[in-house]
């Protein structure tokens, strides 16, 4: 499981942050996830996350599903908990909290683009997603 964990770390790492996470940021989150109850779930949260846990594209893709249509799932509690550990991080926490440079038009730009990067997540996440979560709705783990 500790391999497992270390592999769920770095793909959210790279989705969020765009970057390894340092050692402490892996040992953190190979620790929270000993005896803790708040990674369990149903046998889609299980899909999502393990399809999730694959890359970061696929990290993207099944959080803009979760944001709309599973907003207490194991995968964003555990997403959560990566933001967490990286603004405890030394290595990580300038490059979460440091504003970006520029003026508004530059902040209306990166805006922009990131809500039509939602937008194509949100929707090839609902024709991927979608028919798994009506099979396996219900189901327990």
């Amino acid at each position: 499981m500790p391999g497992t964990l270390e592999q769920e770390c770095r793909v959210f790492c790279r989705y969020l942050a765009g970057a390894e996470p340092s050692p402490y940021v892996i040992e953190k989150y190979i620790e929270f996830h000993r005896g803790s109850r708040a990674v369990e779930g149903d046998a889609f949260d299980q899909f999502l996350l393990r399809f999730a846990a694959g890359a970061a594209w696929r990290a993207r893709i099944a959080d803009s599903y979760a944001s709309r249509l599973r907003k207490y799932s194991v995968l964003r509690r555990k997403l959560v908990l990566v933001v967490a550990l990286l603004e405890c991080a030394p290595a990580s926490f300038e490059s979460l909290d440091t504003p970006d440079s520029g003026g508004c038009a530059i902040v209306f730009l990166k805006l922009a683009w990131w809500a039509a990067v939602y937008t194509l997540s949100l929707a090839a996440a609902t024709m991927l997603l979608g028919p798994a979560h009506l099979a396996l709705k219900g189901r327990p783990r």
